[in-house]
């Protein structure tokens, strides 16, 4: 066959899964609209990955009896059911799952919840104690990684504790074994897909006539399904009728490997034009630029107020603003070596005082790194590894250079209140 025979049917197939794929996608963004199913309380006021605000609070509200849902030890209740049902696994990867006896006999109306318990090892999520019975303690793991010898700190302050019998749960995503595991000391594991899913399902099942917690129970399993899934039930449904369409057009899965390297490539090439543009542009306006690292994925401004001081007489206590592409997509942020963090402590705080006043939805006060960031802003987001924007990017030839621009205002006025800030308030401090 002729290679333009060849190049029109891929581009006949992949015309046709393209225009079905369109519809699919159009009708649940209409299906999405119409039924708000879009709207989350939990993701609207809390990141969905926050284990410590959103998850462990909200399970420990449920798990408590005395809390405020009014329900009494039912979510209690049903949650030991379904540690009884599903079982708990050990450490060993290819353990069976156990039933343990005290989640048989644990007495649910007399019981106590902990959220952050305060122990000489670290402060543990949840901590359930049962008068007589003894305790069940929860360390709640999204994306977070494990602190040093976590897991065996809380198994030795439950051993230490003197409870008539206690159990220490690991609760991750999916049942992932502890990087740490206790010496000689037992934890078991759960997950939020095989234990949080049913049991909310257990629960929804059981509030059915009180709207309010049925609602909010209802929007945190859509939470966890995206968690564990990556999609909520409504965005597999139509996953399922995208596997669909591929199977009239299995053809296309054989260019798939191409697709994918063409669509990375575009990224790059994207991400370095407009590295390049915002680096031009910052230098027009007078900026000294250093590049810190070789693939330009980040690069220090050296602010002309700054630069002039002492603190630049080591590499170590260099003060800059720090420009670099993340998950979060760009992002601008005061940066010091350790040695400034520490001789310049109060100023460096005062800075980010002030900078969280102009700036709201500034990021953290960050510490503890070998070169440290004070704090961060984002500019412009989504970044390059979000398909959306880059297909928007394909479509629109000017949209890179009008956000490039946009960027660039953004970061000269950031760059200027922090010369200010550090002129006229650091001083004082």
């Amino acid at each position: 066959m002729a290679s333009t025979e060849i190049d029109t049917d891929i581009g006949l197939t992949i015309g046709c899964v393209t225009h079905k794929l369109h519809e699919i996608q159009v009708e649940r963004e209409a299906h999405l609209r119409a039924t708000k199913s879009r709207f989350n309380l939990f993701t609207v006021l809390l990141g969905i990955g926050d284990e410590t605000r959103l998850h462990s609070n909200y399970l420990a509200h449920l798990l408590n009896p005395n809390d405020t849902h009014d329900c009494g030890p039912l979510f209690l209740k049903l949650f030991l059911g379904v540690l009884r049902e599903q079982g708990v696994k050990p450490h060993a990867h290819d353990a069976d799952p156990e039933t343990l006896s005290m989640f048989n006999g644990f007495a649910c109306d007399n019981v106590r919840v902990h959220r952050e318990f305060p122990v000489k090892e670290g402060r543990l999520d949840i901590l359930i104690e049962s008068t007589g019975c003894g305790a069940i303690a929860i360390e709640n793991k999204i994306w977070a990684s494990e602190g040093n010898q976590q897991i065996q700190r809380y198994a030795t302050f439950l051993e230490r504790s003197n409870y008539p019998q206690s159990v220490l749960l690991y609760l991750t995503l999916d049942g992932k074994q502890s990087k740490t595991p206790p010496d000689n000391k037992q934890y078991y594991r759960i997950s939020y897909k095989d234990h949080i899913i049913p049991w909310l399902e257990q629960c929804l099942q059981a509030t059915g006539l009180y709207v309010n917690i049925n609602q909010a129970l209802r929007q945190y399993k859509d939470v966890i399904h995206q968690l564990v899934d990556h999609r909520s039930p409504l965005e597999k449904q139509y996953m399922d009728m995208t596997i669909n369409i591929i199977k009239e057009h299995p053809e296309i899965l054989t260019h798939l490997g191409d697709i994918t390297d063409a669509k990375d490539q575009l990224m790059e090439e994207h991400k370095t034009t407009f590295f390049n543009g915002i680096r031009r542009g910052l230098e027009r306006r007078g900026f000294t630029i250093r590049s810190t690292e070789s693939d330009h994925a980040t690069f220090t401004l050296i602010l002309h107020s700054i630069e002039s001081r002492p603190i630049f007489a080591e590499p170590n206590m260099e003060v800059g603003v720090h420009l670099r592409f993340s998950e979060l997509g760009l992002r601008v942020g005061v940066l010091c070596g350790n040695d400034a963090a520490t001789k310049f402590r109060s100023k460096l705080m005062a800075l980010h005082e002030q900078l969280v006043l102009k700036y709201p939805d500034h990021g953290p006060y960050l510490m503890n790194s070998s070169y440290w960031p004070l704090n961060f802003l984002v500019v412009l987001s989504p970044c390059f590894d979000n398909l959306e924007y880059l297909v928007g990017l394909l479509k629109e030839t000017d949209k890179c250079r009008t956000d490039i621009e946009k960027a660039v205002n953004k970061i000269e006025e950031y760059v200027t209140d922090v010369e200010a800030i550090w002129r006229e308030v650091c001083p004082k401090v």
